[in-house]
């Protein structure tokens, strides 16, 4: 349905297993079901912003998304799921939304697969998941900010698929392709760091929560 809080309250179910062609536009869909475990979604379209938004979910440990899902707008969708350990996102998303995992404290694997579409990372999409200790930027990624892990104090280096063409990474640091704006720095890093002399802008939230000494 497209209202949203579809099984919002359920708080004695552990599994979810949706059927084939299932539409869910609405936000909230998921809304504290505290006890929800394991969510299966075989082939899901989501098109509303907020449908796959799994607030409040906090026992939530895995979750299968379909080869065919489009998440292109939803924000926030598993935002404060603090057991959730891994996430593999399906190829043919482009965009991760704004706050899409924050707080998921526990989450220390993001797989993406070899033909991933994503261009997008969003705004704090990542922020908060003190579990995770790499990230690797996929092929087609265009658009990310270092806000997107702000906070994510473990990661201690970036790495780049090959054939990204929009970014660099040196060190374990992320700029620009040019090098000339430093976008994220990992903020599980230490050492000294000297910024390039190349470098002319620092993003946002760039240096969040870093723990290098000089």
């Amino acid at each position: 349905g497209d209202g949203g809080y579809a099984f919002a309250g359920c708080k004695l179910v552990e599994t979810i297993t949706l059927p084939n062609l299932t539409h869910m536009a609405g936000s909230y869909n998921f809304y504290t079901l505290h006890n929800l475990r394991e969510v299966n979604l075989p082939a899901l379209t989501a098109q509303g912003d907020g449908a796959f938004t799994y607030y409040a979910c906090t026992n939530l440990e895995k979750v299968n998304l379909p080869n065919l899902i489009t998440l292109s707008s939803s924000g926030s969708m598993f935002n404060g799921c603090t057991n959730l350990l891994e996430i593999q996102i399906p190829s043919t998303v482009k965009t991760i939304g704004e706050y899409a995992f924050y707080a998921d404290a526990r989450l220390s694997i993001v797989i993406f697969g070899n033909d991933s579409s994503l261009d997008k990372i969003g705004d704090f999409s990542f922020a908060y998941c003190s579990s995770l200790t790499r990230f690797e930027i996929p092929e087609k990624t265009s658009q990310l900010n270092g806000s997107a892990f702000y906070g994510a104090s473990e990661i201690r280096e970036f790495k780049l698929r090959k054939g990204n063409t929009s970014f660099a990474v040196n060190g374990g640091v992320l700029y620009n392709a040019s090098a000339t704006t430093l976008v994220a720095y990992p903020g599980g890093l230490r050492g000294d760091f000297v910024i390039p002399s190349a470098v002319k802008y620092i993003n946002d939230y760039a240096f969040g929560y870093a723990r290098f000494t000089n």
